[in-house]
C-alpha cells in the first residue's frame, strides 16, 4: 500500500514514491514488441528495455509459444519461456 502522507513533502508538493530498482525486471512491455519470422513455426521477438535488450527465440505450436529469452548485458542472462498466443486487434 502507498503511504499517501509520505508523498507530501515540507512544501506540500506531492511526489510519487520511487519504484524499486528491480521493477524493470518484472514489468511488461507497454506496446507491442517487434518480431521477425524465422520460418513457418518460429519467430524472434526483441524487447528494448531501459538498460538492455531481451531477445526471445520462440517456437510456435498452435496457440502455444515457447523457447529462450536472453539479455544482451555484459553478463548475459537466459531463461526458458512459454506462453499462449493473444489476439492484439490486428488478427493473427
Amino acid at each position: 500500500a502507498i503511504d499517501r502522507a509520505a508523498m507530501v513533502g515540507a512544501s506540500g508538493a506531492r511526489r510519487l514514491p520511487q519504484a524499486p530498482a528491480s521493477a524493470d525486471i518484472t514489468s511488461e512491455p507497454l506496446t507491442p514488441l517487434p518480431w521477425t519470422r524465422l520460418g513457418p513455426d518460429s519467430i524472434v521477438v526483441t524487447w528494448q528495455r531501459t538498460t538492455d535488450v531481451v531477445t526471445f527465440r520462440l517456437a510456435l505450436r498452435g496457440d502455444d509459444v515457447g523457447g529462450r529469452a536472453t539479455t544482451n548485458e555484459a553478463l548475459a542472462r537466459s531463461a526458458t519461456v512459454s506462453g499462449r498466443r493473444v489476439e492484439c486487434g490486428g488478427g493473427r
